[in-house]
């Protein structure tokens, strides 16, 4: 999968409103992830999967896009 390289907020903000199942993972790199998972730091049990952040905002969010976007 090709990712493309933003140089601005207002980039992924274009992104995001043309593709909103977007989202953004903070990890080592693949290599890492590739045979693990995640840990909830609060309980220290391991969670099915990788873990991610929406970059679309939920329904609730009534604050503008790149709001949203800085907070993830």
């Amino acid at each position: 999968m090709d990712v493309p390289t933003l140089q601005a907020l207002e980039e992924l903000e274009a992104l995001v409103g043309a593709s909103p199942d977007l989202y953004v993972r903070y990890s080592e790199g693949w290599e890492e992830d590739r045979d693990g998972g995640s840990m909830d730091t609060a309980s220290g049990i391991e969670l099915p999967g990788l873990s991610v952040n929406p970059l679309c905002p939920e329904a609730w969010w009534s604050r503008p896009l790149d709001d949203w976007l800085v907070r993830q």
